[in-house]
């Protein structure tokens, strides 16, 4: 036995001096130094009866400190109170000011004790967290900053005391000030990079929904849109630039925004891979999904954070999961291409919220990557299903060819066959033949028509609203890439409602017809357009044509309308009209728009009712 004893001692005394060595690990700060990662340099203690002061964790010698070994200590959730500690030396002669940089913006209450060696009893105190308004802060910006001021040739004992209804993670990091605020530019401009995407996809979205009507598009913008606000919320965009004033909603918020992610989310799929038409069952999955996650949107109202953010994190991978395999299911049982992108961008999409959920719940470290995975993964997705949804409607388009393709050749099936039975029936197939020729050539005839109705104003015979439109964008472009002058006449009929009040809707509708045929009568050459602008307002478009040679036009068809009678029942009418006329002359540099050529046009007509009406007026307000 006694010959064991020297060498249980040794071990006993290397135990310790170990133990010393792994305890007293001091961070070193020099003059030149940027930045330094402590989170592998930390100890900690879990308070679990949330009880201990600082006076009790600096000199209990009982206490078991631990030593962790990632460089972002993550415990998951906990009701618990974590205390932290680690020691720095500043070897540079004069004082450095540096920030204590916490990176993990939804850390409830943060409070940072600093004391110098020698033993001081008095320490510098100072408090941060998102329990506080935004304008408490030690340093107004997105992550938990403390300002310390570290005196030359000094050495410093720091600890944090640390507790949050949210995951408990403790990225740390010591930071130069000026180096901090450069690096965080490029911070800044990777976020941007993001949000700028979600916005351009988002506005584009936005208007095919308003263009074509399709649901699909306004989900997709709204899930898009909750998701990037959560990620603010994540980061501490949001609480800095949207609710700074309110700590209990910004506390709150991921457990309130993430329920509504996930109902946008799946409405946009059902609606998007047409689950309620080709798969009922895998829709009335979702139903359920959709109605449990709106449940807990009304609980995370009421209930705190710590109760309800477990579930929802658990519901998010449930139905990123169920979004996958519903994508891949209709991929592998339709073929269409654009399930294969639903596919691939729930893949990447499931794989970095995956790892953000583990993240959270302090299963995998915390790092860039974990941290940024969901919006990474979420950027990408964005992307690839703005092109889905292109190549959705491409596939409608498709279909439709198709069909009509389908129908082209049962025809051509059809006239084949009976012409195998001409030989016997050739008088009655000749018939039909005939006949068939003239039901495609009325068709063909009244495809014509319907084209034709659907540009033109059935009253005046002349073009409609929307062809106006249209030929005005035309005409100004090649105005502009010719530059030639394009001028526009805006014609109103004076007094026209007391003609309508008068003589009936009737004999103005006749008024209008004539006036319509004075005006094509007056315009001949192939590019000049009448079109009816709306109620007795007429527009003229003259192409390559001048304010003066406009003037001429609209005089011409002016003095011709005065001079025209229209027969009532009981007497004879003169009807007049006022004429305002624009003009855009890329050469003179007056280039405008559809919409500000026609202003101008209505400004110099306004001009002319005020002047007594029956009149030219051109744009520049004087009277012709």
């Amino acid at each position: 036995m006694r010959r064991y004893l020297p060498l249980n001692l040794h071990f006993l005394l290397l135990l310790a001096l170990f133990r010393a060595g792994f305890a007293e690990a001091v961070l070193q700060w020099q003059e030149n130094t940027e930045t330094l990662e402590i989170g592998s340099q930390i100890q900690y203690i879990v308070d679990q009866s949330n009880q201990l002061t600082i006076d009790e964790i600096r000199h209990n010698q009982t206490l078991e400190w631990q030593r962790t070994q990632l460089r972002t200590p993550s415990f998951g959730f906990s009701d618990a109170t974590y205390w932290v500690r680690f020691t720095i030396t500043n070897n540079a002669e004069t004082t450095q000011d540096v920030f204590l940089d916490v990176s993990y913006a939804l850390l409830d209450e943060v409070t940072l004790y600093q004391f110098s060696h020698p033993a001081q009893s008095t320490a510098v105190t100072m408090e941060n967290g998102d329990n506080l308004p935004f304008k408490d802060r030690l340093v107004e910006h997105r992550k938990l900053l403390f300002p310390l001021t570290l005196t030359g040739s000094t050495t410093f004992d720091i600890y944090l005391r640390i507790r949050s209804t949210s995951s408990i993670q403790i990225p740390m990091q010591l930071w130069a000030k000026s180096t901090f605020y450069s690096h965080d530019q490029y911070s800044i401009f990777g976020h941007g990079v993001y949000y700028g995407i979600v916005l351009v996809m988002a506005l584009y979205n936005l208007f095919l929904y308003l263009r074509l009507g399709d649901r699909t598009y306004l989900l997709y913008v709204i899930y898009i849109a909750a998701f990037a606000i959560t990620q603010m919320a994540l980061t501490g965009f949001a609480y800095q630039f949207f609710w700074p004033d309110s700590p209990q909603w910004n506390q709150s918020s991921i457990a309130v925004l993430t329920p509504i992610i996930v109902v946008f989310g799946c409405l946009f799929i059902s609606y998007a891979l047409k689950l309620r038409l080709f798969y009922p069952r895998i829709h009335l999955y979702f139903l359920v999904l959709i109605n449990f996650n709106f449940f807990c949107f009304l609980a995370a109202l009421f209930l705190s954070y710590n109760t309800l953010i477990k579930l929802v994190a658990l519901m998010v991978i449930v139905a990123c999961s169920s979004a996958l395999y519903s994508s891949y299911h209709v991929w592998l049982t339709s073929r269409q291409r654009y399930a294969a992108l639903f596919s691939i961008a729930w893949t990447v999409f499931l794989f970095g919220v995956v790892c953000l959920a583990l993240n959270k719940f302090g299963w995998i470290p915390r790092n860039f990557f974990t941290e940024s995975a969901a919006q990474i993964g979420s950027a990408i997705e964005i992307m690839l299903l703005s092109y889905a949804l292109a190549e959705r409607l491409q596939d409608a388009n498709r279909q439709r060819l198709d069909a009509e393709h389908d129908a082209l050749v049962a025809n051509e099936q059809l006239l084949a066959e009976q012409q195998k039975h001409s030989a016997q029936l050739e008088s009655t197939v000749q018939q039909r033949t005939q006949e068939l020729t003239q039901a495609l050539h009325k068709v063909q005839q009244l495809n014509n028509e319907l084209i034709e109705i659907s540009a033109t104003d059935p009253l005046t015979g002349l073009k409609n609203r929307r062809r106006m439109d249209e030929i005005l964008a035309i005409e100004l472009s090649r105005s502009r890439r010719d530059k030639t002058p394009l001028s526009v006449i805006l014609l109103d009929l004076d007094h026209f409602k007391r003609i309508n009040d008068q003589y009936g809707h009737p004999f103005g509708d006749k008024v209008l017809k004539q006036v319509s045929q004075i005006i094509i009568n007056n315009i001949r050459r192939p590019p000049d357009e009448a079109c009816r602008y709306g109620g007795e307002e007429l527009v003229i478009i003259l192409p390559q044509t001048p304010l003066s040679g406009a003037h001429i036009v609209a005089e011409k068809i002016r003095k011709h309308i005065a001079a025209t009678e229209m027969q009532t029942a009981d007497e004879k009418l003169h009807v007049t009209a006022s004429l305002g006329v624009a003009c855009s002359d890329p050469k003179s540099g007056s280039y405008n728009g559809p919409a500000q050529l026609l202003e101008k046009a209505d400004i110099a007509l306004y001009e002319a009712k005020s002047e007594g009406r029956n009149c030219t007026v051109l744009n520049s307000f004087r009277n012709i």
